[in-house]
């Protein structure tokens, strides 16, 4: 049963709203000051209760409040209306679906709800719109949880993990370097993945297309166990030099590298301004540039050990990679660390170690703090907080060439306040004040 009240501003002695609040009524109150509704039963003077039943006949209308009347007339009612609703002689606790005509009653996958109000009536998991035998349930060849009759995709024969373009020889999936080159080719903004390539190509199951998805397929091509993510994970450092007229990342790891991509920001670097060091000749590269900067692949496919890796960038003297990701021969992701240090011939160095403002300040909650050293010595650099406790230790006694190095602190974990930066090298200790504000 649902209860509303109209009304309009009468003002005598009461508006709706006061009306409402001085009863204690917590029914809806609908405006009826255009007096549509008052004109529909109104008769006399407020209060006055009508009652509708749900064919939208009315059962009762009077001025004043007899209670008695309202209770006997909804009882009366209660007892003599119907309980099937969709009128096909089966009443509503007992219909399976007591909104729809549906005298037979068909519940194909026994779950309880008719078929006629049944998305998927055999239960398959296959909507009935998309399922070629809706009331037969379809099994799952492949065994990805989408019934055969709604799976596009033959995970199990064809569109297994690595096949990414789908090719069979002899009646077996081929995995070969043409999978690789799609997936490349899709990832640098070529032609787009199938949706079934799109499944075959994810092989970390993260749904994004990494080096990682391409280093487990050469595993694959080369015999070897696709994404084997076990055993700890290997650390990397990547450092950033910057010149005059290039700049050089290096990327060093204690485990054997698959390959890796990052992101130059801000810059479109092409194809032919990338090198790699002669010992990493046999290594891919692509690349793909829009406004944003140039997203970088390498990868290798002849399943050679990639040594330690220099990749030199032409025309790039000011270069801020983000987004870099690792993939040790295994598969698995490296971790890794990114330091920049800018060629002395390139800016000028202070006569001793120095420390600079750190940038943004304040800042909230990634900051850039920045050294030059003009010679080789060795480099502490901390963070303390107010209270003289260490925070975060940045370089751990580090012995570093002349330039200039930039370091991220990322202090999302701490709270606002002033923290002290300190540098120390054998001649001399520098202190910073930076202010987070969050």
């Amino acid at each position: 049963m649902i209860v509303i009240g109209a009304g309009f501003q009468w003002n005598q002695p009461y508006s709706c709203t006061e009306w409402a609040s001085t009863f204690g009524i917590t029914y809806p109150m609908v405006d009826d000051d255009s007096q549509s509704i008052w004109n529909l039963f109104g008769e006399g003077y407020i209060p006055h209760n009508v009652i509708i039943d749900h064919t939208m006949t009315l059962r009762y209308s009077a001025i004043g409040f007899n209670q008695s009347a309202v209770v006997n007339t909804i009882e009366t009612y209660l007892a003599e209306m119907s309980q099937d609703w969709d009128e096909d002689s089966i009443m509503n606790d007992d219909d399976n679906c007591p909104n729809v005509y549906n005298p037979d009653q068909l519940d194909t996958d026994g779950d309880g709800l008719g078929d006629v109000c049944d998305d998927d009536d055999d239960g398959d998991g296959c909507l009935d719109e998309d399922d070629a035998n809706p009331l037969i349930a379809s099994g799952d060849v492949d065994y990805d949880g989408i019934a055969d009759d709604c799976d596009a995709c033959d995970n199990l024969n064809v569109f297994v993990l690595g096949n990414v373009n789908g090719d069979v020889l002899d009646g077996e999936p081929l995995i070969d370097v043409f999978d690789v080159v799609e997936l490349v080719t899709s990832m640098i903004g070529g032609t787009s993945l199938t949706e079934c390539g799109m499944e075959a190509g994810d092989l970390t199951g993260d749904g994004e297309y990494t080096v990682l998805d391409i280093v487990s397929i050469v595993n694959l091509i080369l015999g070897w166990a696709a994404g084997d993510m076990s055993g700890p994970s290997g650390f990397s450092t990547v450092t950033v030099s910057e010149g005059v007229e290039e700049s050089l990342i290096t990327v060093s790891a204690d485990e054997e590298i698959g390959g890796l991509e990052f992101f130059i920001e801000g810059e479109n670097v092409a194809l032919s301004e990338l090198h790699l060091n002669s010992t990493n000749s046999h290594l891919q590269i692509a690349t793909a540039s829009d406004d944003a900067g140039t997203r970088v692949l390498i990868y290798d496919l002849s399943g050679q050990s990639i040594e330690e890796l220099e990749i030199t960038v032409d025309n790039l003297q000011y270069a801020r990679i983000k987004d870099v990701i690792i993939g040790s021969r295994r598969g698995s992701e490296i971790s890794h660390a990114v330091t920049y240090s800018r060629n002395a011939a390139s800016i000028g160095l202070p006569s001793n170690p120095t420390l600079h403002d750190n940038f943004p300040n304040p800042f909230n909650p990634v900051t850039t703090i920045s050294f030059s050293i003009p010679y080789e010595t060795t480099v502490n650099l901390e963070v303390y907080n107010h209270l003289g406790q260490l925070i975060e230790t940045l370089v751990n006694y580090q012995f570093m060439s002349a330039g200039q190095y930039d370091f991220s602190w990322n202090a999302s974990e701490q709270s606002s306040g002033v923290y002290f930066i300190r540098m120390q090298t054998p001649e001399k200790t520098s202190l910073k004040k930076a202010v987070l504000l969050k």
